[in-house]
């Protein structure tokens, strides 16, 4: 998890949950009050994360698979929840000075 570049202070993974979901907003550190927001690169990483795993799924169910269209729906319901609970974990904050 992610902590503040100045005093060490983990930020917990509703604070980083909800910046995530709140258009990338900056993190405010609760010990030290330094600002923290998204890097670049998480920024592109997450697009990426989300696009390409979509984009490979659809050309597998539509061209090469006998999924049903329900297991297909069912199957990116459950890949976007694991998602989504992990992406604090997977985002990195840079301080803003």
């Amino acid at each position: 998890m992610q902590q503040c570049n100045y005093c060490k202070a983990r930020f917990s993974w509703a604070k980083v949950f909800v910046s995530l979901n709140v258009a990338y907003k900056p993190i405010k550190c609760n010990v030290c009050g330094s600002e923290h927001r998204i890097t670049t690169f998480s920024r592109l990483f997450l697009s990426l994360f989300i696009v390409v795993p979509i984009g490979i799924f659809t050309y597998f169910v539509n061209i090469k698979s006998s999924l049903s269209i329900s297991n297909a729906i069912i199957i990116m319901i459950v890949y976007s929840v694991i998602f989504i609970l992990l992406l604090p974990f997977l985002v990195k904050y840079r301080s803003v000075e």
